[in-house]
């Protein structure tokens, strides 16, 4: 037998007897393929963005392994941190390892905790990592330790998004439409897209504005606007109410992140628009025409009495089918006589109404309160009603007290003679006043002895010629 027919034999006998007893390759067991599934901030089911400057931030990281037939436990993995980077551990290192119970087959989801602490001079980018995993293989015999795998991984800053919201004005009217404007910033440092506002009020109707707003992207330090008109019922004026904004957008992660945030309003108190003044008519020496001026509020005496009201109304726009009745408070000692409902067709703005009345005032003393009752409809067609109040202080009249003074002292009783009679009134107002003059025997007028004069105001004088002779 030659030597290469012997190392042939002797060859091909190892190669049968290894068939017969398996031997077990260290290298080829305990080699073992990771796999990065992903990486996030926070927690699995609330995952969240992160912006240089956080701290003690959760970081995770998501891996498997890839070795059918093998399961393995044990895993220990450390984090390592590249210096440029700017984002450490919370106690100021760049490497640190955590520690995974539980036994793992092929594919199964790995995740690895971490806290961090970011840097504010970080940068906003994909960071790349490594992950230095050690763990152990089970098998149906035995325990072996694996090969240390070196993963690469990614740690993302990407930035944080906050959207501010803001509602302009912030006060309303009741019983008008309200022009606003609604107004969506984003003020973090990372983008967002998909953005979908639902916008709804407590009190007040919107108009001229969807209920659902959405907006394709919004980068930091862009907004968007939206107009509309806000009604508010005038019986819900007073009040301080809310703008409720429930938010969903997707994050510069990719993650889907709601939000429910709130605006408070105020409502104005419902303002008067109209406002009365009782007026008088007064002569004026310069003018037959009278000009009105404020009433004093006080009636003389009981009767019929005239009464002018202004109706003074200072709103911004015109009214139609304006109702204003009369009543007084105690109908068994006065009333409004003639008509007590006035309809008006248009009341223009900043306009004041003329409206002539009669009252009858039974009693000589006392009060008089006159209610007055404004009924007008707003924007959308709600009745509003305005009610006002004028108290009138009557006083006992005035008796009339009527002097008279005559100017001639020596009479002749052979000629005629003229003389001057001076009436004043030293008391109210006197009308349809008549005048009767006579002399005693043996004199007689020679001139008219009657005046009917229409009205003598107080404290004013009447002077009437007069002719008499023997």
């Amino acid at each position: 037998m030659n030597k290469n027919k012997y190392f042939l034999y002797v060859t091909l006998i190892l190669l049968f007897t290894s068939s017969m007893y398996p031997v077990h390759a260290i290298h080829s067991t305990s080699h073992v393929k990771f796999n990065f599934v992903d990486s996030y901030w926070g927690t699995i089911n609330d995952p969240i963005e992160v912006t240089p400057g956080d701290k003690q931030v959760p970081f995770n990281i998501i891996i498997s392994h890839s070795n059918g037939g093998y399961q393995i436990s044990g895993i220990n993995a450390a984090l390592i941190l590249p210096e440029t980077i700017n984002v450490k551990f919370t106690d100021g290192s760049t490497s640190k390892s955590v520690g995974v119970s539980g036994v793992y087959n092929a594919g199964d989801q790995i995740i690895l905790t971490y806290y961090l602490d970011i840097d504010e001079n970080a940068k906003i980018a994909t960071h790349n990592v490594h992950l230095q995993i050690d763990f152990d293989i089970k098998r149906s015999n035995d325990v072996v330790t694996g090969d240390t795998y070196v993963l690469a991984a990614t740690l993302d800053v990407l930035g944080k998004s906050n959207l501010k919201y803001d509602l302009s004005p912030n006060v309303f009217e009741p019983g008008k439409f309200n022009n606003f404007v609604f107004k969506v910033s984003n003020v973090g440092t990372a983008s967002v897209s998909a953005v979908n506002i639902n916008f709804t009020t407590q009190i007040g109707a919107i108009y001229d504005l969807d209920q659902e707003l959405n907006i394709q992207k919004l980068a930091p330090g862009e907004s968007k606007s939206f107009s509309g008109k806000l009604y508010v019922d005038p019986n819900q004026s007073g009040v301080t109410s809310k703008a409720i904004i429930s938010t969903v957008y997707t994050t510069i992660n990719g993650d889907e992140h709601s939000e429910t945030k709130n605006i408070s309003y105020s409502i104005n108190s419902l303002e008067k628009l109209f406002s009365i003044k009782p007026m008088k008519e007064l002569f004026t020496q310069q003018s037959v025409e009278p000009a009105m001026v404020e009433h004093n509020m006080k009636l003389s005496g009981s009767g019929e009495k005239s009464l002018t009201l202004h109706l003074i109304y200072k709103g911004s726009n015109s009214l139609k089918n304006v109702e204003i009745l009369t009543t007084t408070e105690n109908a068994l000692e006065n009333t409004v006589l003639g008509n007590s409902l006035h309809i008006i067709d248009t009341i223009d703005s900043n306009s004041v109404t003329k409206l002539d009345l009669v009252l009858n005032q039974k009693s000589n003393n006392g009060e008089l309160i006159l209610n007055i009752k404004i009924k007008y409809v707003d924007d959308i067609g709600s009745i509003i009603e305005e009610k006002s109040t004028l108290i009138f202080n009557v006083i006992p009249p005035e008796k009339a007290s009527l002097t008279t003074e005559l100017d001639r002292t020596n009479i002749n009783a052979d000629q005629i003679n003229e003389g001057k009679i001076t009436l004043t009134n030293e008391g109210m107002p006197l009308s349809d006043v008549q005048i009767t003059a006579t002399v005693s025997s043996p004199f007689g007028l020679v001139s008219k002895s009657q005046w009917d004069i229409d009205k003598i105001n107080g404290k004013e004088k009447i002077v009437i010629d007069i002719k008499f002779s023997e």
